[in-house]
């Protein structure tokens, strides 16, 4: 697939619907859009801008993005729920050309489909932004906030789990390069609440935790070259008291 820019002197059409054009400064790139409907979407989806996908992608009646994307005889997409639900209001006009159409015309937007699917996709590749100290989607570089992701830190840690606002909360797994790991509760980027941690030594602590502090109920236990010793107690800021 290759991409060609052309002076734009007036609006250039194409009777096989092969091509693209979208303008930039006064300039037309036109875009190949032959070739089945994968390679096309993904195709799109690296040239075009977040803000752009999301526009070719929103439904006209609902404002957001399609889950389920249908198009009808007036050549626009819509969301299949909404365009029902107009169609049981308004009998079968179109929303946006009010023309009248026909149910039996409402056929699956694969092409939508497919870059909805990616776009959604790309949404949740998030990486750390060292400037901010937070994790931030790449599309856009907001802090992320997902119920269940992935990330690799600069120094090699892996956090798998939830976030809030670019930054460890709720359950997750942090796993460091060493081996050492804890699993439980966070809250704004430390372990809080209850939770597991092992460490390379052998160590273990099983228990309550505060601002990534060993604090209140629990057991630990350490371990030396020939024996080990468990603890079972209250903890204040990680001492033993």
């Amino acid at each position: 697939m290759q991409a060609i820019n052309v002076h734009h002197r007036g609006r250039r059409r194409d009777s096989k619907h092969t091509k693209s054009a979208r303008t930039c400064g006064g300039v037309v790139e036109v875009i190949d859009l032959t070739g089945n409907q994968d390679e096309r979407s993904i195709f799109l989806t690296n040239r075009i801008g977040g803000e752009e996908i999301e526009n070719l992608i929103t439904c006209p009646i609902t404002l957001t993005v399609m889950e389920d994307p249908v198009i009808i005889e007036d050549g626009h997409t819509y969301e299949r729920s909404a365009i029902l639900e107009h169609f049981r209001r308004q009998e079968f006009e179109s929303p946006l050309t009010r023309q009248k159409v026909k149910k039996s015309s409402m056929v699956v937007n694969r092409f939508a489909k497919n870059i909805i699917q990616m776009y959604l996709l790309e949404k949740k590749k998030v990486c750390y932004d060292k400037s901010q100290k937070l994790v931030v989607y790449q599309y856009n570089k907001k802090p992320a906030t997902e119920d269940n992701l992935q990330i690799t830190y600069p120094n090699g840690n892996i956090y798998q789990g939830s976030m809030k606002s670019g930054k460890k909360e709720g359950y997750g797994v942090l796993t460091w390069l060493d081996g050492s790991k804890y699993e439980g509760e966070f809250k704004n980027d430390m372990a809080e609440g209850n939770g597991f941690a092992s460490w390379a030594d052998g160590a273990i602590y099983d228990g309550h935790w505060h601002q990534g502090k060993k604090e209140g109920q629990g057991r630990f236990v350490s371990v030396g070259s020939k024996s080990y010793s468990v603890y079972q107690l209250k903890w204040k800021n990680e001492e033993k008291p």
